[in-house]
Protein backbone atom coordinates (compact mmCIF):
# COMPACT_ATOMS: atom_id res chain seq x y z
CA UNK A 1 0.00 0.00 0.00
CA UNK A 2 0.92 3.65 -1.14
CA UNK A 3 0.54 6.04 1.87
CA UNK A 4 0.96 9.45 0.59
CA UNK A 5 0.32 12.91 2.42
CA UNK A 6 -0.17 16.29 0.28
CA UNK A 7 -0.39 20.10 1.12
CA UNK A 8 -2.55 22.93 0.38
CA UNK A 9 -0.07 23.90 -3.20
CA UNK A 10 -1.34 20.61 -4.53
CA UNK A 11 -4.83 20.93 -3.87
CA UNK A 12 -4.07 24.88 -5.13
CA UNK A 13 -2.83 23.28 -8.41
CA UNK A 14 -5.96 22.01 -9.48
CA UNK A 15 -8.48 23.03 -7.44
CA UNK A 16 -11.25 20.89 -9.44
CA UNK A 17 -9.04 18.12 -9.35
CA UNK A 18 -9.82 17.18 -13.28
CA UNK A 19 -6.27 16.91 -14.95
CA UNK A 20 -4.51 13.68 -15.19
CA UNK A 21 -2.37 13.17 -12.06
CA UNK A 22 -5.64 13.80 -9.62
CA UNK A 23 -7.41 11.17 -12.02
CA UNK A 24 -4.54 8.68 -11.72
CA UNK A 25 -4.76 8.94 -8.05
CA UNK A 26 -8.28 8.67 -8.52
CA UNK A 27 -7.91 5.32 -9.80
CA UNK A 28 -4.80 3.93 -7.45
CA UNK A 29 -7.34 4.90 -4.92
CA UNK A 30 -10.34 2.93 -6.23
CA UNK A 31 -8.01 0.00 -7.05
CA UNK A 32 -6.55 0.11 -3.15
CA UNK A 33 -3.15 0.68 -4.31
CA UNK A 34 -2.75 3.88 -2.47
CA UNK A 35 -4.33 5.61 0.70
CA UNK A 36 -4.40 9.74 0.45
CA UNK A 37 -4.33 11.13 3.71
CA UNK A 38 -4.67 14.95 4.17
CA UNK A 39 -3.72 16.84 7.32
CA UNK A 40 -7.13 19.14 8.52
CA UNK A 41 -4.93 22.50 8.48
CA UNK A 42 -4.60 21.64 4.64
CA UNK A 43 -8.01 20.86 3.85
CA UNK A 44 -9.08 23.79 5.81
CA UNK A 45 -6.19 26.20 4.06
CA UNK A 46 -7.66 25.53 0.83
CA UNK A 47 -11.38 25.32 1.15
CA UNK A 48 -10.94 29.01 2.41
CA UNK A 49 -9.00 30.01 -0.46
CA UNK A 50 -11.95 28.27 -2.35
CA UNK A 51 -14.19 30.63 -0.60
CA UNK A 52 -11.65 33.62 -0.89
CA UNK A 53 -11.58 32.54 -4.95
CA UNK A 54 -15.58 32.56 -5.21
CA UNK A 55 -16.22 35.44 -3.26
CA UNK A 56 -13.58 37.82 -5.12
CA UNK A 57 -15.67 36.32 -8.08
CA UNK A 58 -18.90 37.43 -6.83
CA UNK A 59 -17.94 41.03 -5.53
CA UNK A 60 -16.50 41.55 -9.46
CA UNK A 61 -19.44 40.77 -10.98
CA UNK A 62 -21.75 42.72 -8.41
CA UNK A 63 -19.32 45.99 -9.17
CA UNK A 64 -19.79 45.51 -12.91
CA UNK A 65 -24.00 45.26 -11.81
CA UNK A 66 -24.17 48.46 -9.80
CA UNK A 67 -22.01 50.32 -12.06
CA UNK A 68 -24.71 49.23 -14.85
CA UNK A 69 -27.48 50.12 -12.62
CA UNK A 70 -26.35 54.02 -13.16
CA UNK A 71 -26.68 54.17 -16.54
CA UNK A 72 -30.24 55.26 -17.96
CA UNK A 73 -31.69 51.90 -18.94
CA UNK A 74 -35.81 50.73 -18.67
CA UNK A 75 -37.30 50.46 -15.65
CA UNK A 76 -37.93 46.67 -16.02
CA UNK A 77 -33.71 46.00 -16.71
CA UNK A 78 -33.20 47.92 -13.17
CA UNK A 79 -35.49 45.98 -11.75
CA UNK A 80 -34.17 42.60 -13.37
CA UNK A 81 -30.59 44.04 -12.30
CA UNK A 82 -31.97 44.03 -8.78
CA UNK A 83 -33.00 40.64 -8.46
CA UNK A 84 -29.28 39.85 -10.03
CA UNK A 85 -27.58 41.31 -7.36
CA UNK A 86 -30.10 39.60 -4.26
CA UNK A 87 -29.11 36.53 -6.39
CA UNK A 88 -25.39 37.16 -5.80
CA UNK A 89 -25.70 37.72 -2.05
CA UNK A 90 -27.26 34.06 -2.28
CA UNK A 91 -24.57 32.82 -4.25
CA UNK A 92 -21.71 33.62 -1.44
CA UNK A 93 -23.07 30.95 0.57
CA UNK A 94 -23.82 28.60 -1.95
CA UNK A 95 -20.52 28.55 -2.99
CA UNK A 96 -19.01 27.98 0.44
CA UNK A 97 -21.62 25.19 1.45
CA UNK A 98 -20.46 23.56 -2.65
CA UNK A 99 -16.57 24.22 -1.79
CA UNK A 100 -16.88 22.06 1.30
CA UNK A 101 -19.18 19.46 0.13
CA UNK A 102 -17.60 19.08 -3.07
CA UNK A 103 -14.29 18.14 -1.11
CA UNK A 104 -15.47 15.96 1.37
CA UNK A 105 -17.32 14.20 -1.32
CA UNK A 106 -13.82 13.31 -3.51
CA UNK A 107 -12.45 12.36 0.13
CA UNK A 108 -15.01 9.77 0.67
CA UNK A 109 -14.64 8.51 -2.98
CA UNK A 110 -11.15 7.93 -2.49
CA UNK A 111 -11.64 6.53 0.76
CA UNK A 112 -9.25 9.59 1.60
CA UNK A 113 -7.89 10.48 5.65
CA UNK A 114 -8.17 13.56 7.38
CA UNK A 115 -5.93 14.00 9.95
CA UNK A 116 -6.84 16.19 12.76
CA UNK A 117 -3.81 18.06 14.94
CA UNK A 118 -3.73 16.33 18.20
CA UNK A 119 -3.05 17.02 21.98
CA UNK A 120 1.05 16.19 21.49
CA UNK A 121 1.12 18.55 18.22
CA UNK A 122 0.85 21.97 20.01
CA UNK A 123 3.91 21.47 22.70
CA UNK A 124 6.13 20.36 19.62
CA UNK A 125 5.35 22.70 17.54
CA UNK A 126 5.55 25.41 20.36
CA UNK A 127 9.30 23.99 20.74
CA UNK A 128 10.00 23.92 16.89
CA UNK A 129 8.65 27.95 16.96
CA UNK A 130 11.17 28.64 19.66
CA UNK A 131 14.01 26.65 18.79
CA UNK A 132 13.39 27.46 15.01
CA UNK A 133 13.93 23.71 14.48
CA UNK A 134 12.58 21.99 11.04
CA UNK A 135 10.26 22.86 9.44
CA UNK A 136 10.87 26.28 11.20
CA UNK A 137 13.05 28.53 8.66
CA UNK A 138 14.22 30.50 12.19
CA UNK A 139 13.37 31.07 15.47
CA UNK A 140 9.65 32.29 16.20
CA UNK A 141 9.37 32.76 12.47
CA UNK A 142 5.13 32.17 12.60
CA UNK A 143 4.24 32.19 8.89
CA UNK A 144 5.31 28.64 9.18
CA UNK A 145 3.37 27.55 11.86
CA UNK A 146 0.13 26.01 9.68
CA UNK A 147 3.59 23.85 7.97
CA UNK A 148 4.89 22.83 11.49
CA UNK A 149 1.29 21.11 12.80
CA UNK A 150 1.48 19.28 8.88
CA UNK A 151 4.92 18.38 9.62
CA UNK A 152 3.86 16.58 12.81
CA UNK A 153 1.16 14.47 10.80
CA UNK A 154 3.89 13.35 8.35
CA UNK A 155 5.69 12.41 11.82
CA UNK A 156 3.05 10.48 13.05
CA UNK A 157 2.26 8.71 10.37
CA UNK A 158 6.21 7.71 9.37
CA UNK A 159 5.55 6.23 13.42
CA UNK A 160 2.80 4.21 12.58
CA UNK A 161 3.47 3.22 8.70
CA UNK A 162 7.11 3.24 8.79
CA UNK A 163 7.06 5.17 5.13
CA UNK A 164 5.37 7.73 3.50
CA UNK A 165 5.06 9.58 0.38
CA UNK A 166 5.10 13.47 0.81
CA UNK A 167 3.66 15.86 -2.01
CA UNK A 168 4.69 19.35 -1.52
CA UNK A 169 5.42 22.57 -3.08
CA UNK A 170 6.25 24.04 0.29
CA UNK A 171 10.07 24.40 0.78
CA UNK A 172 9.92 24.08 4.31
CA UNK A 173 8.46 20.78 4.11
CA UNK A 174 10.91 19.47 1.88
CA UNK A 175 13.77 20.50 3.23
CA UNK A 176 12.62 19.15 6.94
CA UNK A 177 12.25 15.46 4.88
CA UNK A 178 15.86 15.38 3.18
CA UNK A 179 17.76 12.92 4.81
CA UNK A 180 14.85 11.49 6.88
CA UNK A 181 14.49 7.67 6.88
CA UNK A 182 10.99 7.02 5.81
CA UNK A 183 9.76 9.81 3.55
CA UNK A 184 9.90 9.96 0.33
CA UNK A 185 9.08 13.69 -1.15
CA UNK A 186 8.28 14.87 -4.44
CA UNK A 187 7.62 18.62 -5.83
CA UNK A 188 4.06 18.20 -7.36
CA UNK A 189 1.67 15.31 -8.26
CA UNK A 190 2.22 15.20 -11.38
CA UNK A 191 6.12 14.10 -10.48
CA UNK A 192 4.96 11.67 -7.61
CA UNK A 193 2.38 10.00 -10.28
CA UNK A 194 5.23 9.67 -12.98
CA UNK A 195 7.37 7.87 -10.69
CA UNK A 196 8.10 4.21 -10.49
CA UNK A 197 6.19 4.10 -7.14
CA UNK A 198 2.56 5.09 -9.01
CA UNK A 199 3.60 3.59 -12.58
CA UNK A 200 4.00 0.09 -12.00
CA UNK A 201 0.51 -0.45 -10.48
CA UNK A 202 -0.62 1.73 -13.23
CA UNK A 203 0.99 -1.26 -15.83
CA UNK A 204 3.18 1.70 -17.62
CA UNK A 205 5.41 0.23 -19.56
CA UNK A 206 3.08 -1.99 -21.35
CA UNK A 207 0.69 0.57 -22.19
CA UNK A 208 3.67 2.85 -23.59
CA UNK A 209 4.59 0.41 -25.47
CA UNK A 210 1.18 -0.32 -27.18
CA UNK A 211 0.85 3.64 -27.20
CA UNK A 212 4.16 4.00 -29.55
CA UNK A 213 2.76 0.94 -31.59
CA UNK A 214 -0.72 2.75 -32.10
CA UNK A 215 1.12 5.74 -33.45
CA UNK A 216 3.55 3.21 -35.96
CA UNK A 217 0.48 1.76 -37.27
CA UNK A 218 -2.44 4.64 -37.11
CA UNK A 219 -0.19 7.44 -38.05
CA UNK A 220 -2.91 10.05 -38.14
CA UNK A 221 -2.81 10.68 -34.16
CA UNK A 222 0.03 12.73 -34.48
CA UNK A 223 -1.94 14.81 -37.30
CA UNK A 224 -4.88 15.20 -34.63
CA UNK A 225 -2.48 16.62 -31.88
CA UNK A 226 -0.72 18.87 -33.90
CA UNK A 227 -4.49 20.50 -34.79
CA UNK A 228 -5.37 20.51 -30.88
CA UNK A 229 -2.13 22.65 -30.14
CA UNK A 230 -3.15 24.93 -32.92
CA UNK A 231 -6.83 25.00 -32.19
CA UNK A 232 -6.33 25.36 -27.88
CA UNK A 233 -2.84 27.52 -27.70
CA UNK A 234 -4.69 30.66 -27.59
CA UNK A 235 -6.86 29.91 -24.79
CA UNK A 236 -3.87 28.63 -23.25
CA UNK A 237 -1.31 30.86 -23.28
CA UNK A 238 -3.78 34.20 -23.08
CA UNK A 239 -2.64 36.29 -20.40
CA UNK A 240 0.44 34.11 -19.58
CA UNK A 241 3.54 35.58 -18.37
CA UNK A 242 6.88 35.41 -19.96
CA UNK A 243 9.84 36.36 -18.12
CA UNK A 244 13.51 37.12 -19.68
CA UNK A 245 16.41 39.34 -19.50
CA UNK A 246 15.59 40.55 -23.47
CA UNK A 247 12.27 42.36 -22.02
CA UNK A 248 13.12 45.82 -20.79
CA UNK A 249 10.54 45.80 -17.80
CA UNK A 250 11.60 46.72 -14.16
CA UNK A 251 10.95 42.67 -13.09
CA UNK A 252 11.80 41.49 -16.89
CA UNK A 253 8.20 40.32 -17.82
CA UNK A 254 5.47 40.72 -20.17
CA UNK A 255 2.02 39.16 -20.44
CA UNK A 256 0.98 37.35 -23.96
CA UNK A 257 -1.90 39.29 -25.07
CA UNK A 258 -2.20 38.04 -28.69
CA UNK A 259 -1.12 34.74 -29.83
CA UNK A 260 0.10 33.62 -33.83
CA UNK A 261 -0.04 29.89 -35.33
CA UNK A 262 1.79 27.45 -33.54
CA UNK A 263 5.17 26.44 -35.77
CA UNK A 264 7.70 23.79 -35.73
CA UNK A 265 5.53 21.36 -33.22
CA UNK A 266 7.80 18.84 -31.65
CA UNK A 267 5.60 16.06 -30.53
CA UNK A 268 8.31 13.93 -27.82
CA UNK A 269 6.71 10.63 -28.24
CA UNK A 270 9.61 8.85 -26.92
CA UNK A 271 8.91 10.63 -23.14
CA UNK A 272 5.52 10.12 -23.17
CA UNK A 273 3.82 8.86 -19.54
CA UNK A 274 1.25 6.65 -18.79
CA UNK A 275 -1.48 7.91 -15.84
CA UNK A 276 -3.83 4.59 -16.18
CA UNK A 277 -6.87 3.77 -17.77
CA UNK A 278 -6.73 4.43 -21.00
CA UNK A 279 -4.93 8.27 -20.42
CA UNK A 280 -1.05 9.38 -21.76
CA UNK A 281 0.56 12.93 -21.54
CA UNK A 282 2.93 13.40 -24.20
CA UNK A 283 5.34 16.67 -23.80
CA UNK A 284 5.21 18.81 -26.40
CA UNK A 285 7.40 21.74 -28.33
CA UNK A 286 6.76 24.91 -30.45
CA UNK A 287 7.03 28.35 -31.17
CA UNK A 288 4.80 30.98 -31.54
CA UNK A 289 4.86 34.77 -32.33
CA UNK A 290 2.69 36.33 -29.48
CA UNK A 291 2.22 40.05 -29.10
CA UNK A 292 3.27 40.80 -25.30
CA UNK A 293 2.56 43.51 -23.05
CA UNK A 294 4.92 45.27 -20.30
CA UNK A 295 5.36 48.66 -18.55
CA UNK A 296 8.96 50.65 -18.99
CA UNK A 297 10.04 53.56 -17.30
CA UNK A 298 10.14 56.17 -20.02
CA UNK A 299 14.07 56.89 -19.57
CA UNK A 300 14.95 53.17 -20.19
CA UNK A 301 13.00 53.51 -23.07
CA UNK A 302 14.85 56.84 -24.30
CA UNK A 303 18.51 54.35 -23.55
CA UNK A 304 17.49 52.10 -25.66
CA UNK A 305 19.14 52.01 -29.29
CA UNK A 306 17.17 53.26 -32.13
CA UNK A 307 16.57 49.98 -34.15
CA UNK A 308 15.35 48.15 -30.59
CA UNK A 309 13.11 51.22 -29.77
CA UNK A 310 11.63 50.69 -33.31
CA UNK A 311 10.70 47.27 -32.48
CA UNK A 312 8.44 48.91 -29.46
CA UNK A 313 4.83 50.53 -29.79
CA UNK A 314 4.38 53.08 -27.03
CA UNK A 315 1.67 54.78 -25.06
CA UNK A 316 1.51 56.60 -21.49
CA UNK A 317 0.60 54.61 -18.98
CA UNK A 318 1.46 57.33 -16.52
CA UNK A 319 4.24 59.89 -15.56
CA UNK A 320 6.85 57.55 -15.58
CA UNK A 321 6.19 54.34 -17.40
CA UNK A 322 4.80 53.09 -21.05
CA UNK A 323 2.91 50.67 -21.31
CA UNK A 324 4.58 49.10 -24.23
CA UNK A 325 3.54 45.96 -26.72
CA UNK A 326 6.09 44.32 -28.91
CA UNK A 327 6.15 40.94 -30.77
CA UNK A 328 8.35 38.11 -29.55
CA UNK A 329 8.79 34.43 -31.11
CA UNK A 330 8.18 32.70 -27.72
CA UNK A 331 9.36 28.97 -27.31
CA UNK A 332 6.72 27.17 -25.49
CA UNK A 333 7.10 23.55 -23.97
CA UNK A 334 3.94 21.64 -22.54
CA UNK A 335 1.78 18.57 -22.34
CA UNK A 336 -1.10 17.22 -24.58
CA UNK A 337 -3.59 14.39 -23.15
CA UNK A 338 -4.05 11.84 -25.42
CA UNK A 339 -7.17 9.33 -23.68
CA UNK A 340 -8.24 6.29 -25.30
CA UNK A 341 -10.67 5.62 -22.57
CA UNK A 342 -9.92 2.20 -22.30
CA UNK A 343 -7.87 0.49 -20.16
CA UNK A 344 -7.33 -2.38 -23.12
CA UNK A 345 -4.24 -0.45 -23.89
CA UNK A 346 -2.12 -1.98 -21.20
CA UNK A 347 -3.06 -5.40 -22.67
CA UNK A 348 -0.18 -7.89 -24.19
CA UNK A 349 -2.58 -9.47 -26.04
CA UNK A 350 -4.02 -6.14 -27.84
CA UNK A 351 -4.19 -6.29 -31.77
CA UNK A 352 -3.49 -3.26 -34.22
CA UNK A 353 -6.92 -3.40 -35.69
CA UNK A 354 -8.48 -2.77 -32.19
CA UNK A 355 -5.72 -0.36 -30.93
CA UNK A 356 -6.48 1.31 -34.67
CA UNK A 357 -10.36 1.47 -33.46
CA UNK A 358 -8.98 3.17 -30.42
CA UNK A 359 -7.23 5.25 -31.70
CA UNK A 360 -9.47 6.53 -34.27
CA UNK A 361 -11.88 7.67 -30.90
CA UNK A 362 -9.24 9.23 -28.51
CA UNK A 363 -9.77 12.47 -26.78
CA UNK A 364 -7.17 14.64 -27.21
CA UNK A 365 -6.63 18.23 -25.09
CA UNK A 366 -3.36 20.59 -24.54
CA UNK A 367 -3.68 20.41 -21.14
CA UNK A 368 -0.94 22.38 -19.90
CA UNK A 369 2.34 24.72 -20.77
CA UNK A 370 5.08 24.30 -18.25
CA UNK A 371 7.93 26.48 -19.84
CA UNK A 372 7.51 30.07 -21.68
CA UNK A 373 10.90 31.36 -23.00
CA UNK A 374 12.56 33.94 -25.80
CA UNK A 375 14.98 31.90 -27.70
CA UNK A 376 18.22 32.78 -27.57
CA UNK A 377 19.32 34.59 -31.71
CA UNK A 378 20.02 31.72 -34.09
CA UNK A 379 17.97 29.50 -31.78
CA UNK A 380 15.09 29.62 -34.01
Amino acid sequence: MIHLVIDTTVLRNDPARKKAAFRSLKRLAEAGEITLHVPHIVAEEFLSQQEEQYLSGLSEIKTSVVKFKKKHIPIELRRQLDNTEQQLNRMKEELAVFARADFDLWITAISGEIHYISESHGKKVMDAYFSGSAPFHEKKRREDIPDAFIWQVILDLVDSLGKVYVVSGDGAIKTAAKGLTGISCFSNLDEFIASDTCQTPLRNNQAKSNFQRTVSIASQILDRIKSTIEFEVVDILDGKTVTSQQIPDDNNEATITSIGNPEDIDILLGEVEYYGDGLFVVPVAFYSECLVSYAIFKSDFYCLTEERSEQISISDLNDHYYDAEEDYVLSIKGSVTIDFESAEVESEDIGDKRLTELAEDVEISLESVEEIEIPSAGDY
